[in-house]
């Protein structure tokens, strides 16, 4: 019988993806071809109290594409960071997890934007019995403040606790507090993904 209770699981790169050219996408907020570089480092820095729910995105990101003289409206640039691919044979591999008695959550970095987004439009609420969003809790993958609040609000033991993520250094902090933890990267395909639950004492119906 497993020991595993419930199930962790990253969004971006492990259920999810953005779509192809996003990046270009973002980078193209910028009209300035040769700044587009320190604009995207500059973006993505900011992001980083929007993560932590220390700071509202939407005004973090007007105020960044003010300092770099971006002539694209705020609601038109923000529209991107909604822009989200479910991979739904995975999604249907951890529903199969879930009716088959363990309990499933998100455990991700997000701004309150994708994160209303994942929980709504994504319908992530009523797929997964938890979500955890940095954001909400405060705190930031790899941190182990974000790993000590997941398992205190599921009251479980981390030993009891399975995470799934794309970044080996989030795979280190979670198995530095406890948790088992294991890296799966949407390229890696659907099976590498049911081997590594069922590697790790999870039963697959």
């Amino acid at each position: 019988m497993s020991s595993i209770k419930a199930l962790l699981l990253d969004a971006d790169g492990v259920l999810q993806r953005t779509p192809s050219g996003w990046l270009t996408a973002v980078r193209a907020l910028c009209t300035i071809p040769a700044e587009r570089d320190p604009f995207l480092k500059d973006l993505f820095n900011a992001e980083q109290a929007c993560l932590r729910g220390q700071a509202d995105f939407r005004a973090t990101l007007a105020g960044v594409l003010q300092r770099w003289n971006s002539p694209v409206p705020v609601a038109e640039a923000l529209a991107l960071w909604t822009q989200i691919v479910p991979e739904y044979e995975i999604l249907e591999t951890v529903q199969a997890v879930r009716q088959a008695g363990i309990r499933t959550a998100l455990a991700t970095n997000q701004n309150a934007v994708r994160a209303n987004h994942m929980r709504t439009a994504l319908d992530y609420q009523g797929g997964f019995d938890q979500l955890f969003f940095s954001c909400e809790i405060g705190h930031t993958k790899p941190s182990d403040a974000f790993f000590e609040a997941v398992i205190d609000r599921l009251q479980l033991k981390p030993e009891h606790l399975l995470f799934i993520d794309d970044h080996e250094e989030n795979c280190d902090a979670a198995r530095h507090c406890g948790l088992k933890a294991c890296r799966y990267r949407l390229e890696d395909g659907r099976g590498h993904f049911r081997t590594a639950l069922v590697d790790h004492g999870v039963a697959i119906p």
